[in-house]
Order: structure tokens, then C-alpha cells, then sequence
């Protein structure tokens, strides 16, 4: 009698399929048959999480719920004989396990054959491990809600490619002290959501430029608003002591009234001559006044060096109209010869469409605009009026709504359009609005 399928599978292909498994099936699949009751011994990718032992919330089930998890991880770290680990993955959005992972991170690295590495915890922030730091066979780190304190003596992280930090409390000192030892680095991610203490606050000496020269192979670098406050004091240099000649995306949380964080996307611009793709994320420091700037700070012709040969992508977040913003995004624009692509989301209290802002806007022959599908969005909204504003011989306007908008959505747009003043170049025009025809 022949085998059945399922055991003469090759090793890799159950492999493939035993990653795809939450683990606590992929245990299960060892009583399927004899060749099966081993393999998951060696899967290369373990994910765990606090929810896959599940009981009532009191006190003593959560820590016998504490208990079971962390048999259960010991269990199989204790039982795994593959080569490697290719990804340890931890999710824990519940339980307190402080000393648990302790122990896990300390038993990781004894072995040294984790590769990449996923500390994500959403309770309270776990403070890592001296051991965590034994784990130089590392390619991929990503941790959130953690506290990163390097001791002073540790060995490089010869092969660790990528670091992703989400929350984590780190001090600037101690993030230059570990990035000198990551000589091929070269995707970095700094985010930082959560209020709270200023986590790279405290007796900062060190800048961007000190960082940057860590990490001479970056390629992808992304920082959030909290790193920009603290890591670019003073305004930052014209240029970087070495350019990033690796870097070719590049995404940063951007205050355009701090002088501060403008100097260093442009020091940035300037130092990279590969860039391929910048995305800027737009917020406002409420507790900073809009600075006082010459009428040409961001001219174009006052920048001459600045060249982004090679940018294909501007992504820009949180559109706000201040003019220094505009003037920023039309610098980008101006020294961007293969631009090919610009995508703008607007701040809800943007007018980015206001006829003032676009006087060298002209339609002098325009008699008919027609628009299908209108759903009433304020930036719809905006650009009809814009139109409107600038089609002297303007005879007929008609508009077709979205089947999604509602009647008093309808009435206020009718409201908007013919009762309130706004400019308009032909006031005889006809306005027209229909809904689509029931099919």
C-alpha cells in the first residue's frame, strides 16, 4: 500500500506550511504521521502572543495564564534542533512578563541563532536585558515599548541589516553608541506615537551628523518628530562631513515653523545624492510661532547646490497652507528633474485651491464645465469654485452627484455654490445639478 500524500511531502514545503500555522496547530500536526510528530522542531519562524492561552481575568489566572505561556515558549525553544531561527516573533498586549522574557532573551542568545528578532509590547515598557545584546548574529531587530540601554562593552552586530525602534526609550548617547557597532545597517526606523517623557532628552550632546556617520550603507532612513526635536538643536551643517551616497528613501516628521528641522531635510537633501523617494509628514508645534523669514529663503536660485537628480516620488502627509510650507514643496519641485510622481494630503484646514494662490491661472475660452461623479468632498468643493473663479465667458456648469451624497448634503451644496459670495469671473453662468439616472 502506498503512503499517503500528506507524509511523503518534501521537508521544505512542510516547513513552508508549518510557518504559515499559528503555533500552538503547528504542535498539533506532530500526531498526523511519523514523518510529521519532529518537524515542527525545526521551523524557522516562531510567533507568540499573550492571547493564545486564554482564561477568566481575575489576579491568580493571570499569573497561571503567565505560567502556561511561558512553558509553552520554553517548550519549544528547548525542543527546536533546526540551524537557525529565522524570525522570533513576541506579541504581548496583556501580561506583565518582565522576568519571563528575561529568561527567553537570555536562553536566545546562548544559542546565537536568531536572526530576526520582534519584541512588540503594548502594556508597560520592558527594560532589555544585558544578554539581548549577546544576540550578534541579529539581521533584523524591530522593538516597541521597550527601554534600549547598551552597556558600555559589547561586540559589533556584525550582520544586522535593519532596525525598526516603535516607542522605545532611548537616549542619544546610547543609540550612537550602538549604531557604531552595526557597520552594515542599512534601513533604520525611528517612530515615536505616544506622549510622554522626552525620551532622548537628558544632557544630549549628540546630533544627526554624529549618527549619520555610523551608518555610511544606509538606504532606507525614516525618524519621527520626537528624535527631529532633540536631534537637530541649533540648526544643522550645510552639508553632511560625508554624504549618504546609499540612501534612497528617506521619511521624516517635519515642523516647517522650527528653522531647526527645515535646515536639516535640506542638509539632508543636499548629502544625498541617490534619493529616490521623500515623504514628509507635516505637523504643527503649537507652542512655536510661524517664523519670520525672508520673502526669498526658499528661492530656488538662493539654491544652487541643491540638485535631487534622481527623485521619482514626493510624498507629502498633512498639507498645511503656511507660505513657507508652499515655498519648501515648490523648491522640491523645482530641483527635481525625473520627478514622476507628487502625492499631497491636505490639512483639513488647508486652502490649498484658494483662487488668491493661483493668480497665473487662466481660462479665457472655457464655456462648458462638466464633473460626474461629485461627491461634495471640501477639496471638490474647492476646485469647482477655483474654476468658477477664474473662466470669464463661463456659460454652463453642470454636476452630476455621487450616488452616496444626501439630500441635505445636496441642499447645502447648492447653499454653498449659489448663495454664499465667493469670485466669480462669469456671474451669468448656469449652474446645473443633477443625480445619475436609476438604471
Amino acid at each position: 500500500m502506498s503512503s499517503d500524500i500528506i507524509s511523503t511531502l518534501p521537508n521544505n514545503i512542510i516547513e513552508k506550511i508549518l510557518t504559515l500555522m499559528p503555533i500552538q496547530d503547528a504542535l498539533r500536526t506532530s500526531i498526523l504521521s511519523k514523518k510529521w510528530r519532529y518537524s515542527w522542531r525545526s521551523m524557522p519562524k516562531l510567533v507568540f502572543t499573550d492571547n493564545m492561552v486564554t482564561m477568566s481575568s481575575n489576579h491568580l489566572c493571570g499569573q497561571l495564564r503567565k505560567y502556561k505561556l511561558a512553558s509553552a515558549i520554553f517548550h519549544v525553544l528547548l525542543f527546536h534542533d533546526g540551524p537557525t531561527i529565522l524570525k522570533f516573533k513576541f506579541c504581548c498586549f496583556g501580561l506583565q512578563m518582565d522576568s519571563e522574557f528575561d529568561q527567553i532573551i537570555s536562553y536566545l542568545a546562548r544559542g546565537n541563532k536568531v536572526k530576526k528578532l520582534c519584541f512588540i509590547i503594548k502594556k508597560n515598557c520592558y527594560k532589555l536585558p544585558i544578554s539581548f545584546f549577546s544576540l550578534q548574529e541579529l539581521e533584523v531587530i524591530h522593538l516597541e515599548n521597550c527601554i534600549f540601554e547598551p552597556p558600555l562593552i559589547f561586540d559589533k552586530f556584525s550582520w544586522l541589516r535593519k532596525m525598526k525602534f516603535m516607542d522605545v526609550d532611548v537616549s542619544a548617547q546610547m543609540l550612537e553608541r550602538f549604531l557604531s557597532k552595526c557597520p552594515l545597517l542599512k534601513h533604520i526606523s525611528l517612530n515615536r506615537y505616544k506622549e510622554g517623557t522626552d525620551f532622548v532628552a537628558g544632557g544630549n550632546k549628540y546630533t544627526f551628523v554624529d549618527l549619520l556617520q555610523c551608518v555610511p550603507l544606509i538606504q532606507d532612513l525614516e525618524i519621527a518628530d520626537s528624535y527631529m526635536k532633540y536631534l537637530c538643536p541649533g540648526g544643522m551643517l550645510h552639508k553632511l562631513p560625508t554624504s549618504l551616497v546609499h540612501l534612497k528613501y528617506l521619511c521624516l516628521d517635519v515642523c516647517m515653523t522650527e528653522q531647526n528641522e527645515i535646515s536639516f531635510v535640506l542638509c539632508m537633501i543636499r548629502s544625498s545624492p541617490l534619493l529616490g523617494k521623500l515623504t514628509l509628514r507635516m505637523y504643527d508645534n503649537e507652542k512655536s510661532l510661524v517664523p519670520q523669514t525672508s520673502n526669498n529663503f526658499l528661492d530656488p536660485e538662493a539654491y544652487l547646490d541643491l540638485n535631487l537628480d534622481h527623485l521619482e516620488i514626493l510624498d507629502i502627509d498633512i498639507y498645511s497652507n503656511l507660505p513657507l510650507v508652499k515655498d519648501f514643496v515648490k523648491l522640491i519641485i523645482a530641483k527635481s528633474p525625473v520627478l514622476k510622481k507628487v502625492r499631497i494630503e491636505l490639512n483639513d484646514n488647508s486652502n490649498f485651491l484658494d483662487p488668491e494662490d493661483n493668480l497665473n491661472l487662466t481660462l479665457d475660452h472655457l464655456e462648458t464645465l462638466e464633473i460626474e461623479m461629485f461627491s461634495n468632498s471640501p477639496l471638490e468643493m474647492e476646485f469647482v469654485k477655483v474654476v468658477m473663479a477664474k473662466s470669464l465667458v463661463l456659460k454652463k456648469v453642470r454636476i452630476e452627484l455621487n450616488d452616496n451624497v444626501s439630500v441635505d448634503e445636496e441642499v447645502k451644496m447648492l447653499r454653498d455654490l449659489v448663495l454664499l459670495p465667493f469670485p466669480r469671473a462669469s456671474p451669468s453662468a448656469k449652474l446645473i445639478i443633477e443625480r445619475p439616472e436609476a438604471s
